[in-house]
């Protein structure tokens, strides 16, 4: 469709803030939409065939496009110039001018942004790039919550903040002015604004109408969408967190598409509320585009982001108010007055969607993906040496890392990360926990930078294995490290050299075991126990020790005390037993009970280099010889019996017999009783009293009976015989 030209007048006029000589515009060709940035490709012709690209490239420039209703600008910076040919008088140039945040497809980075929502990390990135505050506007009216760990990895600027608007159901377009272009950022409806005038003429059969805009194309489309979206996600920190479902509106539902539906995993929310917004998002997302208008129009008052409205169409629910979501334009004119060059030219074919359709972009930008594992260095706050949380998390930083945005400190260089370990259950499981400066290995779900994961440890040159390699190559080990300050270890070692297997346990303080129920423990040849200080055993109730050959105890310094506190104790020796006390005293003391030693066969020898004593405070003291004999010798010394009360000894057998050098006194069974010595005394301080059946005393040389008075009586007969028998001589 052709806009016949005004004379000697230009409709589109450019012009580069550097440069102030003109360029007039021949061509150019825009591409605009929701969520794009804009390119318009402009050829110009100027009169000066030396342009410097300096004063070009990069710097502003604006479009001017004349309308019936006055000026549009496309506001932009050039980021392409190139020279054509040069002619008589005029030389052509090709510029593209684009937004301002074109440059952040130059920039790419990787780095990480936490406790940050989406506002705030845009708000980082452009200001980070050096885009002015005024050449952006925000118009937030939903929910956005903060991110805890957002990763822009390997990817530009602009994919990184596009993907994230097209996450949360953000979009953005551009207001134009003459020296300025703003990128509006909005998750609303009430955004889009309407042209002015808002109304534009359907008129299909117009033909060339000079000057005049209206729409002479239009063709609209409906497709059928799925009408539900479920997310699902899995927060470990609630781990029953379900299905979160959306729907769409129901009068806006065909028929055959209520069992049409979605269902992704993972929905990038951590809690119930935030995935039915997602959910929501994601359906709004999906049923954009499910009614869609595409037309070519001559107006030049077309703008994506806002709305218009359509007269005149022969189908009247068609005349309704629609969003322009995107516009392709192209136009040309004349070099001038008096030039060659063809007419004035105007078109655009532009997309659309009902006003009542809330629009979300659809998510083209792409996500990155970390296919394999990396590795990173545990870190923490300065002195800290084990740095987690309440789940054995830590956190890392990446070698790709260089200093992330408001990172003022080296525990923020990222998120809490899970650590893998052999076991997991319910407060039972294993617990290794990565030291700041340990080099670990951190995989991705999903592939997701967003969501790591700690997977493994590596050594590396600081961190070298605790024994040398390859030389302790059959040594496998657990082995830690003391903390703070190290200096110390625990460790459970194996020994698998051929010949020289081993498994060595080492505590540097203390070690506990607990067995619920029996532990045995067998080993082959010796064992050796080698306690440094004291050693309690609590056995709580029988000990059998069975040794097959000896047994040695020796205490070194100090004493040995058993102690039988209820009970009885046995000792049962097959051979013989033997207790040498080198210097001190043997004691047995029973407080309550008896002290019984039997020997039912053989012999009982006691050999003492000293006194012994045997004191009995309380009771008798009673010696029973079933079979054999007590014999008692005194080598050196005396024996003396001290008895306070009555003194028996009862002989049962043959005799008994007391001999001491040539006197004796022996004892028959019969009765008799023989005192034999060279010489016997019998004493008594008061009276002697010899009496028996018969009395015979006899002298082989003189039987003397002397006294102050001597008296002899018989009841029958008195003899007194002798050789010679002298009265009173």
């Amino acid at each position: 469709m052709v806009v016949m030209r005004r004379a000697y007048e230009a409709d589109f006029v450019f012009k580069a803030r550097d440069y102030a000589e003109e360029l007039r515009v021949l061509r150019f060709n825009g591409t605009e939409g929701i969520s794009e940035p804009f390119s318009y490709k402009i050829k110009l012709a100027a009169e000066d065939a030396n342009i410097d690209f300096k004063a070009i490239i990069g710097k502003p420039a604006y479009l001017s496009i004349m309308g019936e209703t006055g000026e549009r600008y496309v506001n932009g910076i050039i980021n392409r110039f190139a020279q054509g040919v040069t002619g008589d008088r005029w030389t052509i140039y090709h510029a593209e001018v684009v937004p301002l945040i074109w440059i952040l497809s130059m920039r790419h980075d990787s780095r990480i942004f936490q406790d940050m929502n989406v506002q705030e990390i845009i708000t980082a990135v452009l200001k980070d790039a050096g885009i002015p505050s005024d050449y952006y506007s925000f118009k937030l009216q939903g929910t956005h919550p903060k991110r805890e760990y957002c990763v822009q990895y390997r990817e530009s600027d602009l994919n990184f903040i596009s993907r994230l608007m097209e996450e949360e159901g953000i979009f953005y377009f551009f207001d134009h002015q003459e020296d300025i272009h703003v990128m509006t950022i909005a998750d609303n409806e009430s955004v889009h604004s309407s042209i002015k005038p808002p109304d534009i003429v359907f008129n299909e059969q117009s033909g060339m109408v000079e000057e005049q805009e209206f729409i002479y194309n239009f063709r609209f489309s409906q497709q059928m969408r799925p009408s539900a979206y479920y997310l699902r996600d899995y927060n470990f920190k609630q781990p029953s967190l379900g299905d979160i479902l959306a729907m769409s509106n129901v009068d806006d539902v065909l028929e055959e598409e209520v069992n049409l539906w979605v269902y992704d995993y993972p929905g990038k929310y951590q809690d119930e509320d935030i995935g039915s917004t997602f959910s929501s998002i994601r359906v709004e997302e999906i049923r954009a585009n499910q009614r869609i208008g595409i037309g070519n129009s001559t107006c030049r008052r077309f703008l994506p982001g806002y709305k218009f409205k359509m007269n005149s169409h022969p189908r009247d629910d068609f005349n309704r108010e629609y969003i322009i979501t995107r516009l392709n334009t192209s136009a040309s004119q004349p070099l001038g007055e008096g030039e060659a060059g063809g007419g004035l030219s105007f078109s655009n074919e532009f997309e659309c969607i009902p006003s009542s359709v809330t629009y979300r972009p659809p998510r083209r930008a792409y996500k990155p993906i970390i296919d394999g594992v990396q590795t990173a260095i545990v870190v923490g706050p300065e002195g800290e040496e084990i740095y987690t949380d309440e789940y054995g998390r830590v956190k890392v930083k990446f070698y790709w890392s260089r200093g992330e945005y408001q990172i003022q400190k080296e525990e923020e260089s990222s998120c809490w990360m899970r650590v893998s370990q052999l076991w997991a259950g319910e407060s039972w499981g294993a617990m290794y926990i990565p030291r700041v400066g340990q080099e670990v290995i951190v995989s991705f779900e999903e592939g997701d930078p967003d969501r790591p994961i700690i997977t493994g440890r590596v050594y590396n040159g600081n961190n070298m294995p605790p024994y040398l390699l390859p030389d302790d190559k059959t040594k496998s080990t657990i082995k830690s490290n003391s903390s703070p300050g190290g200096k110390g270890f625990n460790e459970i070692r194996f020994e698998d050299y051929k010949g020289k297997e081993e498994i060595y346990i080492h505590a540097q303080k203390d070690m506990n075991e607990v067995i619920n129920n029996n532990m045995s423990t067998s080993v082959g040849n010796d064992q050796s126990l080698s306690v440094g200080h004291n050693r309690t055993k609590k056995i709580g109730n029988d000990e059998t020790n069975t040794i097959q050959n000896n047994r040695t105890t020796e205490i070194v310094g100090g004493d040995d005390k058993l102690t039988v506190t209820s009970g009885n104790r046995i000792i049962v020796i097959e051979k013989d037993h033997s207790l040498k006390i080198n210097m001190g005293s043997n004691i047995i003391e029973i407080t309550t009970g008896d002290d019984i030693l039997s020997v039912k066969t053989g012999n009982r020898s006691a050999t003492i280099k000293g006194n012994d004593e045997l004191t009995v405070t309380d009771g008798n003291r009673s010696i029973s010889i079933a079979t054999g004999n007590d014999s008692l010798k005194v080598s050196s010394g005396s024996k003396s019996d001290d008895i306070k009360g009555p003194y028996d000894i009862n002989v049962s057998s043959d005799h008994f017999k007391v001999k001491c050098g040539g006197g004796s006194i022996e004892i028959s069974q019969d009765g008799m009783i023989q005192i034999k010595g060279t010489d016997i005394l019998i004493q008594g301080s008061k009276d002697v009293k010899i009496k028996g059946l018969n009395i015979e005393s006899s002298a082989d040389i003189s039987n003397n009976t002397n006294g102050a008075m001597v008296s002899s009586e018989a009841s029958a007969i008195n003899t007194i015989k002798g050789g010679m028998v002298m009265l009173n001589p």
